[in-house]
């Protein structure tokens, strides 16, 4: 702070800038720098922590501007509409549908008979299930014509075990008994119709339906 004249009161007549000093009880006239800038000592600032100080707004800039650069490089628009993704060597990509278990690929029917038994116990198996194929069956019939045999059944055949989705004891000849439910199968499991104590030359017959997958 520039000190050129120091009085008790300022002169009436004249014109500049004056400070009064308190401590001194005076009054003083303020001039400017050779540049004509006045300086000024900032004993305390009242600025709060993160005010726009010039060090502050340098950093807050340069953040806005790797914003306004990713911003530009989605709008760049290389190809019509469409935005530019880069493809990472990790990312699989699959067929639509090939992943969900609820894709459909092509109807399943099967439909078997075997018109002269062997007496006691006999299987009809249905088809397999086609390598990287899965199907979900939802209906299957079974029929017995001649003597009464011990008992008719639907099976699932697989390499984790068996599992009867229909058995019935005592079945009444001619009369079809109907399966509805769900049941996945894959290669190479299959659907078949068994038959206990049956009368040698009688007849079963074996039906089956539902749709096929591609495997996950």
């Amino acid at each position: 702070m520039a000190k050129e004249t120091t009085i008790e009161h300022p002169p009436q007549g004249h014109v500049g800038l004056w400070a009064y000093d308190p401590v001194n009880n005076r009054w003083q006239a303020i001039y400017a720098d050779a540049d004509g800038n006045l300086q000024v000592d900032v004993v305390a600032s009242g600025l709060p922590s993160g005010a726009a100080t010039a060090l502050n707004q340098t950093t807050m800039i340069t953040s806005l501007q790797v914003t306004e650069d990713l911003v530009k490089a989605l709008s760049s628009n290389p190809a019509g509409d469409d935005l530019r993704v880069r493809e990472q060597g990790t990312v699989t990509v699959r067929a639509s549908g090939g992943d969900k278990i609820f894709s459909f690929e092509s109807i399943v029917e099967g439909a078997y008979q075997n018109t002269n038994l062997d007496a006691g116990i006999n299987m009809l198996p249905g088809g397999t299930v086609p390598a990287g194929k899965v199907w979900k069956l939802t209906h299957g019939t079974i029929r017995y014509d001649g003597t009464s045999p011990t008992s008719v059944a639907i099976v699932a055949y697989g390499l984790a075990g068996n599992i009867s989705v229909l058995r019935v004891l005592a079945p009444t000849s001619t009369q079809w008994y109907l399966w509805d439910g769900e049941m996945y199968l894959q290669n190479p499991d299959y659907l078949s119709a068994d038959v206990v104590g049956a009368t040698a030359g009688d007849t079963l017959l074996f039906r089956y339906a539902g749709v096929q997958m591609d495997a996950p």
